[in-house]
């Protein structure tokens, strides 16, 4: 298969596994980089969370272009850190994510990589994207050791910084800190290049949660209650949607 009937505008981005460009079309061809499978794995979750084109986009092509693997979707120009976010689309944000966890999860898929660039927003609509490190969800997954760090380090839980495998609740802390980086633009641990002291700032910032002003009530309840999630529990999503449609009725809830 030819990617010759696609005329790259720019490159947008390039990880350790990928390089993504935009097409004058306004696709997104991401091709896979030598000695990677991160693209098969990608391209079998979207397939088997297909049907839901409202929260994740849908696979336009795909195919092996002189033996690089590569898939195209629509392009979509935001992410959630590129334009202003009120508090009316924090709510927004919140109540749609969490939707969009609870959908996956009950699947029976972890994303494994939430973060700022990986949500999408266009038109009052927000997508989750990026499923390369996705995968399904192993019950029960026990407290374990050893497994190997997935995910962006800004933004994945203390539990995955301790080897411990990824679980829905994992899904939601990474959320949680997207929460509060769209409130502050960064993230007490933000600068800081050496995993464990992001690990310790991401435990003692679990304990301290609930005591900082700058936060809104909301989103501190919303991370104190994913905060201390069990590992194989899973969340209370209806409860936790209506934190962001009752702004103004501090709603209690408990794990």
């Amino acid at each position: 298969m030819s990617l010759k009937k696609y005329k790259i505008d720019k490159k947008i981005f390039e990880s350790k596994c990928s390089i993504i460009y935009k097409t004058q079309d306004c696709k997104i061809i991401k091709i896979e980089k030598p000695g990677f499978n991160y693209l098969k794995n990608e391209l079998k979750i979207r397939q088997f969370l297909a049907g839901n084109d409202d929260w994740i986009l849908p696979i336009i092509d795909h195919g092996i272009s002189k033996n690089e693997r590569f898939i195209i979707y629509n392009y979509i120009e935001n992410t959630i850190c590129s334009q202003p976010m009120n508090i009316d689309k924090l709510h927004h944000l919140g109540y749609e994510m969490i939707s969009i966890m609870e959908y996956i999860h009950k699947k029976g898929i972890v994303h494994c990589d939430i973060s700022t660039k990986n949500i999408l927003y266009d038109n009052n609509k927000f997508y989750l994207n990026d499923f390369g490190h996705a995968k399904h969800i192993t019950f029960c997954i026990d407290e374990n050791q050893g497994k190997s760090m997935v995910g962006c380090p800004l933004f994945c839980s203390e539990y995955i910084h301790a080897g411990i495998d990824y679980a829905p609740r994992d899904d939601f802390i990474s959320f949680a800190y997207v929460l509060v980086y769209a409130i502050n633009n960064s993230l007490p641990w933000s600068g800081k290049n050496n995993l464990n002291s992001i690990y310790q700032e991401k435990k003692k910032f679990s304990k301290n949660i609930l005591h900082i002003s700058s936060i809104p009530y909301e989103i501190k309840a919303f991370c104190n209650y994913c905060f201390h999630l069990k590992l194989n529990q899973q969340p209370n999503y209806a409860i936790l949607k209506k934190l962001f449609t009752s702004s103004n009725k501090e709603i209690s809830i408990h794990t």
